[in-house]
């Protein structure tokens, strides 16, 4: 099956960033990463963590790729195994 990702620009560099920076294509990079998370309550921990108070500035921006990294790493180690 093909499908097609129109993303922006940057997006798509730091994808394929990403994938060399793992030995992969940008292909088998998409392919790891929609893959089910070995704990499929992260992406509840990860939205939940809005509903923490905190006293400092919340920069989502910086949690987003923050929970991508971990992700990758999740992703990265599965690999190893």
């Amino acid at each position: 099956m093909t499908t097609v990702l129109r993303l922006p620009d940057e997006v798509a560099a730091l994808l394929e960033r990403r994938a060399s920076e793992r030995g992969l294509t940008l292909t088998e990079l998409v392919s790891k990463m929609a893959r089910r998370p070995r704990d499929p309550r992260a992406l509840e921990a990860f939205t939940g963590c809005a509903e923490i108070a905190v006293d400092e500035p919340f920069d989502i921006h910086r949690a987003r790729v923050d929970a991508a990294d971990e992700l990758l790493r999740d992703f990265d180690d599965r690999s190893a195994d």
